[in-house]
């Protein structure tokens, strides 16, 4: 009985959800005075840590974007702000030999998780933030990247001189989970898994009748069931000076997942073409002198 008054008492507590704040959470960081003299290290110091790239123990992909001429790189920064309960996230590029600056070409977004397969869920969402590698377009002049708004990974587009807003490029049902050029820069193709919200829509409707606690349930995640059939990835082609879509053909579904071109080096991890980033074996350093193939 005891146990039944407290599920009650909880079922009837009021329940809100905190105001979303409007503010922009870089403008807090633009504004700071700075650091001077040494003090203890706080939370909040640890909250606003600048983060590029990986925030996991798993082998991902470069966070770094390299421009067809090999001069410049483009990447993404996110820094937490506690104040606004959000995420500074930013696309930055900036030359390679470091003689500018490093420039900001867009700004905004939610935060953009991660996901991974977990026994048989197909798909579990991580506390980790996903990589978003930005992609050169072919002639240089625009940077591909994910942005997450209104709950939706899409794909955008920023003028890689900053002449020009960034614009949303994809309007698909379900998120982005990765993309790459086509030809000449005039289509991109886009990996998708419409499975997910299928099984999610599915899911909620069950919700009207009660959940059977079964496999599906993995507490530890959530109290609600987790799709566990598997789940196909399908390809789109956007065409973006229409903005048509269609479905992607094999050659260009290969272009999202190359093979790595022969006589690459041992050690080599990553090669950078117009089409995006391709992983191979072993390891390279960007800063240089490991050689070895081990991390």
């Amino acid at each position: 009985m005891g146990f039944l008054a407290a599920a009650l008492s909880f079922s009837i507590i009021p329940v809100a959800e905190p105001p979303r704040s409007l503010a922009d959470p870089c403008e807090a960081f633009e504004s700071s005075p700075g650091l001077r003299g040494k003090r203890g290290m706080t939370a909040e110091d640890l909250v606003q840590l600048a983060d590029i790239g990986r925030a996991d123990p798993n082998e991902t992909p470069s966070a770094f974007g390299l421009s067809p001429d090999m001069k410049q790189i483009a990447f993404a920064v996110r820094r937490g702000n506690a104040e606004t309960n959000g995420y500074c996230q930013r696309l930055v590029v900036m030359p390679l030999d470091r003689s500018q600056a490093p420039r900001e070409l867009d700004r905004g977004g939610e935060y953009l998780r991660d996901d991974f397969r977990l026994r048989e869920f197909p798909s579990v969402t991580a506390g980790w933030a996903k990589v978003n590698t930005p992609r050169w377009s072919p002639d240089g002049q625009s940077i591909a990247y994910l942005k997450r708004i209104e709950g939706s990974n899409q794909v955008w587009l920023a003028d890689s001189a900053g002449g020009t807003d960034a614009r949303q490029v994809t309007t698909l049902p379900d998120d982005v989970d990765a993309f790459a050029w086509l030809g000449g820069g005039e289509a991109l193709v886009v990996a998708t898994r419409p499975g997910i919200r299928r099984a999610a829509l599915g899911i909620a409707q069950q919700a009207r009748r009660g959940f059977l606690y079964d496999e599906s349930i993995s507490p530890q995640f959530t109290s609600r069931p987790i799709p566990r059939e598997a789940i196909a990835t399908e390809y789109t082609t956007i065409d973006l000076a229409t903005g048509e879509s269609r479905s992607s053909t094999p050659e260009e579904i290969a272009v999202l997942s190359p093979e790595g071109p022969q006589g690459l080096p041992s050690f080599a991890r990553f090669r950078q073409g117009t089409h995006g980033c391709a992983k191979v074996r072993g390891s390279l350093s960007l800063g240089g002198s490991r050689r070895d193939g081990r991390e």
